[in-house]
């Protein structure tokens, strides 16, 4: 498996052209992408102009893998979340004049 590494930053604090011209490569690989990048070639920043932007049209189309530009086995995920370990509350908004209490109720279990 590949390792990312974060390209260097030159002394004026940008990104060189080699690894912006990486990146567009590695897209190129996803389906997404492959033919809006075909025969694009980043020489300079203004290169990127020929690259067409990515609606959400596009993404939508692509689908859930469609954009993925490395096999599967290859991505590693990694979430976090501050989240409780009690069960999820639901409230729906109360009436008006009426009580939320069996609304707040709902998402208990009936007794058995």
């Amino acid at each position: 498996m590949s390792v990312v590494q974060r390209p260097a930053v030159d002394s004026a604090g940008e990104v060189p052209i080699a690894a912006l011209a990486d990146t567009v490569a590695r897209a190129a690989a996803s389906e997404l992408y492959a033919a809006r990048l075909c025969g694009v070639a980043i020489r300079t920043p203004d290169d990127f102009l020929a690259i067409p932007l990515t609606t959400r049209a596009d993404l939508q189309q692509a689908g859930v893998h469609g954009t993925r530009a490395v096999p599967l086995t290859d991505v590693c995920h990694y979430g976090e979340s501050s989240g409780t370990p009690s069960a999820p509350r639901t409230r729906r908004p109360s009436r008006p004049g009426g009580s939320s209490s069996t609304a707040s109720r709902s998402w208990r279990r009936p007794r058995t």
